[in-house]
C-alpha cells in the first residue's frame, strides 16, 4: 500500500482599484488669430481683434441704356371753392333822433323836444323804422355761398330797454331776405345781442336793406331818464367762413396752392440717390379761366447746378390765358432722397 502526500501554500488575493488619472502632457496659447485668415483680422491697439469681412456685392454697368428715367408729372386743379373771401364786418347805426324821426308826431316830436334832458317815456308798441342802405359793395357785388355764416349782433345805446326786437336784412335790388329774426329782449346799455345764421345757399348783393321792422320798448314811466337823440342802437354785421359757389366780389391776395410733394421715379430696377441730369426740362402748363392774374412759383430745393443754385421758377399767367412753358434742368444734380434733407 503506498500513501502519498502532498503539501501546497495557498496564494494570498491581491487588492487594487481600477483608477484613472488626467494629467496635462504639454501646454500652450491659442488666441483668436489662430482660428481665422489674418488677412481678415486687425488687431486694434487695445490688442482686441476686429474682424473684416470683404466681398463683391454687386457689379452695375450704368451705360446710358441702363438708365431711363420716366416722365413724372403732377396735377392741380383750383375751382373758385379754392378762394376764399377774408371775414367782413359791418354796422348800422339807428340814432334816437332817426327813430324819433321816423316815428313822426306825436311821440316822435316829443323825444326830438326832451333831447339833453330827463323826462319820463311811456311804454311805446309795435314801431318800426324806415330801410337803411348797408353797402358792401367794397367786398362783393354778388356772391352765391356754398357755406358761410353771418353774425348779427344789436347793441342797444338807447335809455330804455328794447321788448323785442324784429331785425331784417335783404337785397336791395331784387329784394330777397337774406335774414329776419326777432331778438326778444335787448338790455338798455347792456352787452348786445347776438343771433347767428346760416348762409349756405344764399344770393346776397352788395348793396342791402337793414330794417328794425318791429320793436317795442316798456320805455321808463316811473324814473325820468336822460333823452340824448345821439344815442343809437348798433347793429354790427359780421361775415366769416365763407365758401363761394360764384361771385363778383374784391378777393385778397391768397395762396391758392402751397404744397410740398416728393415726385417718386420708378425707373424699374435700383434704387438712385441721386442723378446728375445731362438733358431735362421742367415743363410748367397752366389754363387760368378766372378772372384774376395768377402767380406762380415752384421750386425743387433738392435740384442745384454747379453753383449751388436750386431750381426756382416763376410765372404768371393773366385772366383767360395759357401758359406752357419748359424750364431747362440739364446740368442739375437731382437729389433723391426725399424731403427729409432737403433745406
Amino acid at each position: 500500500m503506498a500513501v502519498s502526500v502532498f503539501s501546497a501554500c495557498r496564494r494570498s488575493l491581491d487588492t487594487g482599484w481600477d483608477t484613472r488619472y488626467l494629467s496635462p502632457i504639454l501646454t500652450g496659447e491659442l488666441t483668436i488669430r489662430d482660428l481665422v485668415l489674418r488677412s481678415v483680422t486687425v488687431v486694434n491697439a487695445d490688442e482686441s481683434v476686429t474682424l473684416v469681412y470683404q466681398t463683391e456685392l454687386l457689379n452695375y454697368d450704368l451705360t446710358e441704356e441702363a438708365i431711363e428715367i420716366p416722365d413724372t408729372s403732377v396735377e392741380y386743379f383750383v375751382s373758385l371753392d379754392s378762394l376764399t373771401l377774408e371775414d367782413q364786418s359791418m354796422s348800422v347805426a339807428l340814432s334816437l333822433g332817426q327813430i324819433a324821426m321816423d316815428l313822426g308826431f306825436p311821440i316822435g316830436t316829443l323825444i326830438i323836444a326832451a333831447d339833453g334832458s330827463e323826462t319820463t317815456l311811456d311804454p311805446i308798441y309795435n314801431l318800426s323804422t324806415d330801410p337803411t342802405p348797408v353797402d358792401a359793395t367794397s367786398f362783393f357785388e354778388t356772391a352765391t355761398f356754398n357755406a358761410g355764416f353771418l353774425d348779427i349782433s344789436i347793441g342797444n345805446g338807447l335809455p330804455v330797454d328794447l321788448d323785442p326786437v324784429v331785425f331784417r336784412l335783404s337785397n336791395s335790388v331784387g329784394g330777397e331776405i337774406i335774414v329776419e329774426d326777432t331778438f326778444f329782449h335787448v338790455p338798455a346799455l347792456g352787452v348786445p345781442v347776438v343771433i347767428t345764421k346760416d348762409l349756405t345757399g344764399m344770393t346776397v348783393e352788395g348793396n342791402l336793406l337793414g330794417e328794425i321792422i318791429h320793436f317795442s320798448t316798456p320805455g321808463s314811466p316811473d324814473v325820468p331818464v336822460l333823452i340824448d337823440t345821439s344815442d343809437a342802437v348798433i347793429i354790427n354785421l359780421i361775415a366769416y367762413d365763407m365758401e363761394l359757389q360764384e361771385a363778383v366780389a374784391i378777393f385778397p391776395a391768397q395762396n391758392l396752392i402751397n404744397n410740398a410733394n416728393d415726385v417718386e421715379y420708378n425707373m424699374g430696377g435700383p434704387e438712385f440717390t441721386e442723378m446728375g441730369m445731362e438733358e431735362g426740362y421742367v415743363v410748367i402748363y397752366v389754363e387760368n379761366t378766372i378772372s384774376d392774374t395768377i402767380h406762380i412759383v415752384y421750386d425743387i430745393p433738392g435740384a442745384v447746378d454747379e453753383f449751388g443754385n436750386s431750381v426756382h421758377i416763376e410765372t404768371s399767367v393773366g385772366p383767360d390765358e395759357i401758359v406752357d412753358q419748359a424750364f431747362d434742368i440739364s446740368g442739375y444734380t437731382i437729389d433723391l432722397k426725399g424731403s427729409q434733407v432737403m433745406p
